[in-house]
């Protein structure tokens, strides 16, 4: 069976963007971070369900229902979630998120 591991990153990540939906709607922010968590633990059934990250051997999927990426890596017995990346966040060229993703 897979673990699913949180780095900080990913979790501050979470928290902001939970954070930021709540000041407009507390029943909205709900609903992404349900589906983010939802999704979180169907890659631990398909890991490979994700596209090719920007790093070697990371991989990044779309949340349904949401504007969010996870950038994940698969490692042996684990699924390590990066990221949370929120998709209008210029996260192609975000060198935070190449230097801190890793």
């Amino acid at each position: 069976m897979r673990r699913l591991e949180w780095s900080i990153k990913a979790l501050i990540d979470f928290d902001q963007a939970q954070g930021y939906i709540a000041r407009e709607s507390p029943f909205a922010a709900q609903a992404v971070a349900d589906r983010i968590l939802q999704a979180s633990r169907q890659l631990m059934q398909m890991p490979s369900i994700g596209r090719p990250g920007l790093l070697p051997g990371t991989r990044h999927w779309s949340v349904q229902r949401t504007p969010n990426l996870i950038v994940y890596r698969v490692r042996a017995d684990t699924i390590e979630i990066l990221r949370v990346w929120h998709g209008r966040r210029d996260w192609l060229h975000a060198t935070s998120f190449v230097n801190e993703a890793a």
